[in-house]
């Protein structure tokens, strides 16, 4: 009979190590790295991995050997939570089976902000669900502010429309939702699409 080479591969790549630790405080460098279980490889950071608070400036890695040392050029903020969801921007190197958790959380101050916003986003014509919209809080509450700055938070609509933003303090937010084509975190009134929620959001009431 002809060589099969076995089972298919099936098992997510798994986080063995990292620097700094997951969910610690404190923290004050400018790289991360993790060493897996197995070799894998990165596809694209900038389209797969969503950081939150966003950053400035693209998210640049090397690999040696199993582990991935991952440079962030921005300053970060201080006492700020900072969640990194890596998506499928790192898989095994043979199947591209994604890493088994995505989720990379680290806090600059003495604190780990634990609040979430979760809601669904629908077509305001279809009332059917929308995927892949961007979700941006504002600690400005100011109309124009989504249209002049960088938001505070963001998160993104899945499959099914729904959307949860994680790992956020007690403060108020304004929420909008953005068709971020260009992806540089700002609404263009004419080419993408949007819509609000009136009102105010504070994460610590509900």
């Amino acid at each position: 009979m002809p060589l099969t080479g076995g089972e298919k591969d099936t098992t997510p790549p798994k986080i063995e190590e990292s620097s700094p630790r997951n969910f610690s405080t404190n923290y004050k460098g400018n790289k991360i790295a993790l060493t897996f279980n197995e070799f894998i490889q990165v596809k694209s950071l900038t389209q797969n991995v969503i950081v939150s608070p966003p950053l400035e400036y693209p998210l640049e890695h090397i690999i040696k050997g199993k582990s991935v040392i991952i440079s962030i050029e921005d300053t970060l903020k201080p006492n700020t939570t900072y969640n990194f969801n890596f998506g499928e921007a790192i898989v095994d190197l043979n199947e591209g089976n994604p890493l088994d958790s995505n989720l990379f959380v680290f806090s600059t101050g003495p604190i780990l902000d634990s609040l979430t916003i979760s809601g669904q986003l629908k077509d305001g014509w279809t009332l059917e669900p929308v995927k892949d919209i961007s979700l941006y809080l504002y600690l400005n509450h100011n109309d124009s502010a989504v249209l002049k700055t960088r938001p505070d938070y963001i998160g993104k609509t899945d499959q099914s429309g729904n959307f949860t933003i994680p790992y956020l303090p007690n403060k108020p937010f304004k929420i909008y939702a953005v068709g971020d084509k260009d992806q540089d975190y700002e609404y263009d009134p004419f080419a993408e699409e949007f819509a609000y929620l009136e009102g105010i959001v504070n994460p610590g009431d509900s």
